[in-house]
């Protein structure tokens, strides 16, 4: 063997050690500040519908604290976007404080924060593929009959890139999960392939966000009721309740299957 292709061999073999090592401090990285206090805090006042300033000063705080990570920069810019396309679905999606252009904002300086960082590990690039997905679904939520072929399709590009390359990655199965949920069958939906994805998530470990395991109940509640099963409904949605008791999203869905039942 030439000694140039022995570089090459002996290169590659590094590459090879290195990286899993490195994908897994990274993951863990992103890991602990899904699950960090101010990340916490935070999504209790998004999820527990408080009043818009009470999310603006947890917010606020949250991007403090993110901006001190400085080890983990790449990570933490992931979580900032994230943070701030979910702040931006919020006005979208909720009455209480309903203000599109108000979530357009948001959702443009996510964009921003993730054209500004670099990529550069598996489970940073896909993490950010999952923020764009968040991003592209919640400007389709905005005109959905008019996003449709737009923000619609770039949300499930953004979901099949991010499982391209960290096929493991659980934030972009539960979205992949969501997305067969809400499509309808006619382009692509199906509620045995959402039910399969979910029942393949390991919910244990302390590494879990609090709010995915939130969204995982929720959608099995979900999924049940619309299969008919309105006691497993009940029982997904009031152990969702357990995380975010003032979520009026699920409160009005136990009551109106609990009214129903009885």
């Amino acid at each position: 063997m030439k000694p140039t292709h022995i570089k090459i061999v002996t290169l590659l073999l590094l590459l090879a050690a290195v990286t899993p090592a490195m994908r897994g401090n990274t993951t863990a990285a992103l890991d602990s500040l899904y699950t960090s206090p101010s990340y916490e805090a935070y999504l209790d006042t998004l999820y527990n519908a408080r009043p818009v300033q009470e999310i603006f000063t947890a917010l606020r705080h949250l991007r403090d604290y993110l901006k001190d990570q400085r080890s983990a920069a790449g990570s933490a810019a992931v979580v900032e976007a994230h943070a701030l396309a979910l702040t931006g679905k919020h006005f979208i999606v909720e009455d209480y404080c309903h203000d599109i252009a108000a979530g357009k904002q948001y959702l443009q300086e996510a964009e921003k924060i993730l054209e500004q960082s670099q990529c550069s590990e598996a489970s940073i690039c896909s993490q950010a593929s999952v923020v764009k997905a968040e991003i592209a679904g919640s400007y389709f939520l905005t005109d959905q009959a008019a996003y449709l072929f737009t923000y619609g399709l770039s949300s499930s590009k953004h979901i099949e890139d991010a499982l391209s390359i960290a096929p493991d990655n659980i934030h972009a199965q539960i979205m992949l999960a969501n997305k067969y949920f809400y499509t309808p069958g006619l382009f692509g939906g199906s509620l045995r392939k959402a039910r399969s994805i979910l029942e393949k998530i390991d919910l244990t470990g302390s590494s879990f966000p609090e709010f995915q395991l939130f969204t995982v109940l929720q959608l099995k509640g979900l999924i049940a009721s619309k299969s008919r099963d309105s006691s497993a409904a009940l029982s997904y949605f009031r152990q969702a309740l357990e995380l975010y008791p003032e979520n009026n999203y699920l409160q009005n869905l136990v009551s109106e299957i609990a009214g129903g039942i009885n």
